[in-house]
């Protein structure tokens, strides 16, 4: 039976066979696991809200069971995908919220929700993920930073760490101030001393997709209200241009030098070569 014949019939089966065709480790996943199953069978696979579904795992099974649901409702929104029944922004948009969903219920297993605000950066921020993109994360904490720590080291470990159920994400924290040498989680105050006085060019860049995605979203939305003014100054100097300007510079040079190490031509690459993801971020933040 070819796609436009199960077009024709809809449902589950063209789900499936666009699931098979787009990933074996998905459609062996699906062929294995009964509620995912039924998740692809249901009209409305995605209507009921992922933080619900990982809610109601973590009451049935504890955090390997959101890592289970995690991967079965990645699998369901990768089917619909392929399948045709989503955008691709509407695909990202709801990989982004998977991993929301992940992270919101991670912090009400490992402390109290109001502790710490989770903030993405990169994809994750601009609800742009893709099905193997690691998460770029920050954290506020409005009060105790210390607590807070201890909350986002459970964090990190329950959905960063290998498991029986896999790893649910790759966690970079290297946009974070000071890169792996700063502190984990900051205060605001703090936050508002580094962006003031010592961030480089390119850390204003990373934060232009800075959106809280768990946590304490009243601490997170205080955040961006604290950046934004640095962010998006009313005048942008010749300087600063040019420090940006040299940054793509340096990043073509490393996608030129992968090129040459995979034996591929720099045209090759998606993510870094010309006319690729970053010459369009660069072109646009610029």
């Amino acid at each position: 039976m070819t796609m436009k014949d199960l077009a024709a019939t809809g449902g589950r089966e063209l789900r499936v066979e666009a699931l098979r065709r787009a990933s074996l480790t998905l459609s062996e996943f699906v062929e294995r696991d009964q509620r995912a199953q039924n998740l692809l069978a249901d009209d409305r696979p995605l209507s009921g809200g992922h933080v619900e579904a990982m809610r109601q795992a973590f009451e049935e099974d504890g955090m390997p069971g959101v890592r289970l649901e995690r991967r079965r409702r990645l699998a369901v929104i990768a089917a619909c995908d392929v399948s045709g029944e989503l955008r691709l922004e509407l695909a990202t948009q709801e990989v982004s919220d998977l991993a929301a969903a992940c992270l919101q219920v991670a912090l009400e297993d490992a402390g109290d929700p109001a502790d710490v605000a989770v903030i993405g950066m990169g994809k994750v921020g601009g609800r742009e993920l893709n099905y193997s993109s690691d998460i770029d994360l920050m954290f506020v904490a409005p009060g105790d930073t210390q607590v807070a720590t201890k909350t986002v080291e459970r964090i990190l470990s329950a959905l960063g760490d290998f498991t029986p159920e896999g790893q649910a994400y790759r966690i970079d924290l290297n946009l974070r101030p000071e890169g792996q040498q700063g502190a984990l989680v900051r205060s605001l105050e703090s936050y508002e001393e580094y962006y003031s006085r010592w961030a480089k060019t390119w850390e204003y860049q990373a934060l232009i997709k800075a959106r809280p995605v768990a946590g304490n979203i009243g601490c997170g939305a205080r955040f961006i209200d604290l950046i934004e003014p640095l962010v998006y100054q009313s005048e942008i100097t010749s300087e600063r241009v040019t420090e940006i300007r040299k940054m793509k510079e340096r990043v073509e040079d490393h996608a030129n030098l992968s090129a040459r190490r995979s034996k591929r031509t720099g045209n090759e690459d998606v993510k870094l070569g010309p006319g690729g993801i970053r010459d369009i971020e660069f072109s646009v933040q610029l």
